[in-house]
């Protein structure tokens, strides 16, 4: 609730969006986390750990393809982050299976 009061009085204001974010993801609302990253993202384009935050729940949603493109972007902007690189790596890794799985189909 304190983050949607800020919102009210500053609406351009990133980091808000970013912690409603985080919020909705541990509450397990996927759609809505998505939705406020995406909107820290509009306001700051360069902001990694939104672009992590959002690679990680494409991820967990099957968006692997995505996912890699927002880790890779984050570490572009931040190349010594060893958490977005395990999640770099596990994407590629799970979307490697996925592939291997619809060949099989």
């Amino acid at each position: 609730m304190e983050y949607k009061k800020i919102l009210q009085i500053s609406p351009d204001e990133a980091r808000a969006y970013y912690n409603l974010g985080i919020a909705y993801d541990i509450k397990g609302l996927s759609e809505e986390a998505i939705n406020h990253y995406k909107k820290a993202l509009k306001l700051k384009p360069d902001y990694p750990e939104a672009l992590s935050n959002l690679g990680v729940i494409y991820g967990k949603i099957g968006r692997f393809e995505e996912a890699i493109g927002l880790f890779k972007d984050a570490l572009n902007i931040r190349s010594d982050d060893t958490i977005t690189m395990f999640n770099l790596a596990f994407a590629y890794e799970e979307l490697a299976k996925s592939k291997k799985q619809r060949a099989k189909s």
